[in-house]
């Protein structure tokens, strides 16, 4: 039955003999056979199904119901007096009715199938779209987790900067007040030389040491400015 056949025109109700009646209803019932068969043939092999199949068979299937009650009539008022077709014709309509309970259970539990696949689809696409939710959450939590980081460690880089600066200009003014206490102090012991009367080079001794010092001083504080510098330079 393909996707696109109709059920076949049938005597209407009031006329045609049964066994017109009978012949359709004969018709109808093949070509439900053959639309359920392709069914189960493209749902063993996950094809998709054509929806103009489906409508096609149900209006078949009800075709056929209509069939059958008129066959059912025909047969008690043309036939049931007859003795000798009585009972054949009784097995036809038996056979066309047991027919149509089959057929209509066949595409029953397909509809079944076909709507419990759907269901399934929707959970599985709905859960799908929650784990992609979830995902981007993640991930925007794991940003703003590496943001936070780099900003504790960008504040705690200027903190350190800030005490080594700190420690630098600390220092820088230890040494300055230590360069004029020292310069302070030689100036005192060669005005006290001087008055206890010690010879020249004796003085010009205490000048070298005096000059020694600042050196020492100076250098100190060159040392602790590229310390400072280096710490700017790593942390920056």
């Amino acid at each position: 039955m393909s996707a696109h056949s109709r059920a076949p025109p049938g005597p209407s109700h009031g006329s045609g003999t049964a066994s017109d009646v009978h012949g359709h209803c004969r018709r109808l019932i093949l070509q439900l056979r053959q639309g359920t068969l392709e069914l189960e043939n493209a749902e063993g092999a996950h094809m998709p199904i054509d929806a103009a199949l489906v409508q096609s068979l149900r209006d078949s299937l009800a075709a056929l119901r209509a069939s059958a009650e008129q066959l059912d009539g025909l047969w008690r008022t043309q036939i049931s007096r007859d003795k000798s077709q009585r009972d054949m014709w009784k097995r036809k309509v038996d056979n066309v009715t047991e027919e149509v309970g089959v057929l209509t259970q066949a595409l029953q539990k397909y509809e079944q199938r076909s709507h419990r696949r759907r269901v399934e689809e929707e959970a599985r696409d709905e859960l799908m779209r929650r784990g992609t939710d979830a995902a981007v959450a993640i991930d925007l939590g794991s940003s703003d987790d590496v943001s936070d980081r780099d900003k504790a460690r960008i504040a705690n880089s200027h903190s350190v900067l800030e005490d080594a600066m700190a420690a630098g200009r600390s220092a820088l003014l230890a040494m300055t007040g230590q360069r004029e206490t020292l310069k302070g102090a030689h100036k005192k012991a060669l005005d006290v030389l001087s008055r206890l009367g010690v010879s020249e080079s004796l003085l010009r001794v205490a000048e070298r040491r005096a000059r020694t010092d600042r050196v020492l001083a100076y250098g100190g504080i060159v040392s602790v400015c590229a310390v400072v510098a280096v710490v700017v330079f790593l942390y920056r």
